[in-house]
């Protein structure tokens, strides 16, 4: 009974261990490429795993693929491509994959954050390995070496001792005792000696040669790789081709099979190779790279990684943690280091005697000064491996009239990214820009001193100081995004520059569109608000523009890489996500009718007679501006492939946009009164001298009955369908009316409700102060809300309306009253000394300026002729404002 109780425990134990263990056993899959001399060291991890997975009751088995190659490192591409498609298509076909480490930073994205699965003590074994570019790559560790390769030099003893030489600690010591040796086996008749190999062939081996030989040439053990453009690197690649010239040749520079030859012929000196485990000749002693000084030397850290694939279910993630763990532990290290001659990443290791003892090891991780391959300098390492050494071999392999340092500049443009800079070494643009510029910035900036002189305040009434000052203010800010342009391009300076290219176009042309809005010809309850509160109106524009840059940081800008080839790359700023794009498109698109609609107002606005100067100046400026916008779009839409002309061709149209408006809308108005003694003759009267202001009105009259009659023709044959193209052709009259009006027409019935309220029928515009005007209005207002300071306005304002026959006819809009006309007879000298008392009295109690008081004056005496100036008595305007009352009243 016990014994078949015991056999059934027995029988349950292997169903148990061999049905239900292999149920939940997971089989991990490995990728590998090997030359054909490791595929052993791969065979022999692996399997190892595999029976420390039994041992251990992990229930997780590894199975290898490996990928052997035909005859060259070039499939090491080729098998980096298979990775790349299987990863980017997010396949788990693969979980453990062996790397080279010059890919680690091009498999970053597909691997996993080794940081975040591995015990940090585990990590800690190995040196430098969070820090070097072979193993980490954006803060991530994506790989752990299974074992190291260095670069050493095998010195063959038995020439150096023949000729009592040492081994050479120098590129020098090593290139002299070379031409010595070679001269003297010469004279033995042995010319199949090798005296150095250089190891510069065209594949990436050649590339990582070329790369510790300059390192070789840094200035001390702690400096930097030296720059591609300094005296360090230039020496090297002159000491690479020094080398090959006089004891070597081009054959031995590019093979890699004839140097192995002599290692185990015994018929080299200075064989450069990787520390290898094959039998080499007994005669040679390994030693670290030469340098251009003692002390100073440089290896390549090459080697192989493992990487987990990140696509990989978690029980397999989690088993190829374990699987990772073991192959790198420090059991499966040492056997490498003993077996192999592999260098491990476990610092700890080098310290025991039995690993130290049966090789050189450990004096040349001791003594070696390692250089990681520059694989995270650019995002295709591959391509700059490829023209770094296009043009190194140019120079040493081509002809002699090869500029080293032309080919060393080509190399640092790969990665090089130019921008205009103060400090920049190439060009002195930089510096006269930010003279050029500061000197504009603070011209401007003192000139608006002329805002606050008093003889030159007529010459500032279209905007308010506060408004003027805004202006300028823009002006200065688009000349800073100009500034923003130099040194190197981040994505604040992007956002920054957008920034204030916005505020700049608001703080440049809104208060003008206050203005023109405010001035429309035919009052309005929009224009009304908009002249009542001018700063709420500006504030609004500035918090859309404010709203935009908001939006925008959702998907900031990027830095964007021009690469161009055989030439200077440069940077510029991209939109990053479609609605960045979408939503500064919409910001122009909005600013672009802001610009049309202020130039239609311009247009409506031509013939008001008192901004006449101003809005033909202001029509210039907005024309020239036009072109500058269409410059803008067209060298936006065209791919600018030379950083130069890219930087001056926007500079140069900002900074012209900005010397077109300050001098056309600011500083004319200096010039003109410096020249003229006033800031704008009275050019309207100039256009118009026989007419005056009538002509205009006049024009119109005819237009419209001719229209009119038009019309009613036309509603004689047209059916009832053309209505809508009548309201069409009633709205272009409309705007063709306003365009030709000279004075602003009221289309506001209310009464004086207070002084400050103007009423606008037929408002006679005088270039007096425009908040405080007198005028003629069919909502009369009695004399009790008109101060006497208000009816010297009146006065004003007649005696600006007189023309040069001393008539002054009021024309309603399509009868004439004739009857009604007044003439104004001349009078003496004292009546035109008491009308000017009468100015300067209105003066003086604020109601006009100093400024349009000056400018009244002199409008008078052009009107007047001689002795019989016109003027009007306080009884005349009496009578003026009853018979006014009175057409009124008859309308």
């Amino acid at each position: 009974m016990i014994k078949s109780r015991i056999f059934l425990l027995i029988v349950l134990n292997f169903i148990f261990n061999n049905l239900i263990n292999n149920v939940i056993a997971l089989n991990l899959n490995a990728l590998a490429y090997a030359p054909l001399s490791q595929t052993q060291i791969y065979s022999m991890i692996v399997n190892d795993f595999n029976e420390y997975s039994k041992i251990n009751n992990l229930n997780v088995t590894l199975d290898l693929t490996l990928i052997l190659p035909s005859n060259s490192t070039s499939n090491t591409d080729d098998y980096c491509s298979v990775i790349d498609v299987f990863l980017e298509k997010k396949s788990d076909k693969y979980d453990i994959i062996f790397y080279n480490n010059v890919y680690t930073s091009r498999f970053e994205p597909l691997f996993l954050d080794l940081n975040e699965w591995l015990p940090k003590d585990f990590i800690n074994m190995f040196e430098n390995i969070e820090r070097s570019e072979s193993y980490s790559y954006n803060n991530k560790l994506i790989g752990i070496p299974v074992y190291i390769i260095y670069s050493v030099i095998y010195n063959n003893m038995k020439y150096l001792n023949k000729y009592n030489k040492k081994i050479p600690k120098t590129w020098n010591e090593l290139l002299e005792t070379g031409k010595y040796i070679l001269k003297q086996e010469n004279k033995l008749n042995n010319t199949n000696i090798l005296i150095y190999n250089g190891g510069f062939v065209e594949d990436e081996i050649g590339m990582g040669t070329i790369y510790e030989f300059m390192y070789s040439y840094r200035d001390n053990v702690e400096a930097p790789f030296p720059s591609l453009r300094s005296k360090n690197a230039l020496e090297a690649l002159k000491m690479i081709k020094k080398l090959k010239n006089e004891i070597s040749a081009d054959k031995y520079y590019l093979d890699l099979d004839y140097p192995l030859e002599k290692l185990i012929d015994g018929n080299g000196v200075f064989i450069k190779s990787n520390y290898i485990n094959i039998p080499i000749d007994k005669n040679y002693k390994v030693s670290i790279l030469p340098g251009n000084k003692p002390g100073v030397s440089g290896t390549l850290i090459g080697g192989y990684n493992i990487g987990l694939n990140k696509y990989s279910s978690n029980d397999k993630k989690n088993a190829s943690v374990k699987a990772l763990m073991y192959m790198t532990s420090k059991d499966v290290q040492r056997k490498l280091m003993k077996n192999y001659k592999r260098f491990s990443g476990i610092s700890s290791l080098y310290d025991e005697k039995e690993i130290c003892e049966i090789n050189d090891l450990c004096y040349i991780h001791n003594n070696v000064q390692p250089v990681a391959r520059p694989t995270s300098i650019t995002n295709d390492y591959n391509e700059y491996s490829e023209k770094f050494r296009y043009y190194i071999y140019k120079y040493l392999y081509g002809k002699d009239d090869v500029d080293p340092a032309e080919m060393l500049r080509h190399i640092d443009d790969i990665t090089r990214y130019y921008y205009i800079s103060i400090n920049s070494k190439d060009s002195n643009i930089g510096i006269l820009i930010v003279i050029i510029y500061g000197i504009l910035s603070l011209t401007i900036i003192l000139s608006s001193i002329f805002l606050f002189i008093k003889k030159f305040s007529l010459c500032f009434t279209f905007l308010t100081k506060e408004f003027w000052i805004l202006s300028l203010t823009g002006y200065v800010l688009l000349i800073f995004t100009s500034f923003i342009d130099l040194e190197r391009v981040t994505t604040f300076r992007c956002h920054l520059k957008l920034f204030l290219v916005f505020i700049c176009f608001t703080f440049i042309f809104i208060p003008v569109l206050h203005k023109l809005i405010s001035n429309y010809p035919e009052d309005n309850k929009i224009s009304y608000w908009i002249k009542r509160h001018p700063y709420l109106f500006v504030i609004l524009f500035v918090i859309f523009d404010l709203f935009i840059n908001g939006l925008i940081l959702i998907h900031p800008y990027k830095v964007e890489n021009v690469i161009i080839t055989n030439d200077k790359n440069f940077q510029k700023c991209s939109t990053n996500g479609l609605l960045s794009r979408i939503i500064i498109i919409i910001s122009i698109v909005l600013k672009i009718i802001i610009f049309l609609f202020s130039s239609f107002l311009i247009f409506i606005e031509w013939y008001l007679k008192f901004i006449f100067s101003e809005i033909h100046w202001y029509a210039s400026a907005y024309l020239i501006d036009l072109l500058y916008f269409i410059l803008i779009i067209i060298f936006t839409s065209v791919d600018i492939r030379n950083y130069y002309a890219y930087f001056l061709i926007r500079e140069l149209i900002s900074i012209m946009i900005v010397m077109t408006n300050y001098i056309l809308l600011y500083v004319i108005r200096i010039i003109r009164f410096k020249t003229n003694n006033n800031c704008w003759n009275d050019y309207y009267m100039e256009k118009f001298p026989q007419s005056g202001i009538d002509t205009t009105p006049t024009y119109l009259r005819k237009f419209s009955r001719n229209f009119e009659i038009s019309s009613l023709n036309d509603n004689n044959i047209v059916d009832s369908n053309n209505n809508n193209n009548k309201k069409k052709n009633n709205k272009i009259f409309k705007y063709l009316e306003d365009h030709f009006r000279s004075e602003i027409k009221s289309s506001r019935k209310r009464g004086c409700k207070s002084e400050q309220i103007v009423m606008r029928k037929n408002i006679l515009y005088s270039p007096i102060d425009h908040r405080r005007r007198a005028s003629f209005s069919k909502n009369y207002c009695s004399e009790k809300y008109v101060s006497s300071n208000h009816k010297s306005s009146l006065i004003l304002s007649a005696n600006y309306e007189n023309n040069k026959n001393s008539e002054n006819i009021l024309f309603n809009k399509k009868n004439s009253i004739s009857n009604n006309s007044l003439i104004n007879k001349s009078k003496n000298n004292e009546d035109i000394s008491q009308l000017t008392n009468t100015i300067l009295n209105s003066n003086n109690n604020n109601n006009i300026s100093s400024s349009s008081t000056k400018f009244l004056l002199d409008e008078y005496n052009q009107t007047s002729i001689s002795s019989n100036s016109l003027a009007l008595s306080k009884e005349e305007l009496d009578n003026l404002m009853e018979n006014q009352k009175d057409i009124t009243e008859n309308k």
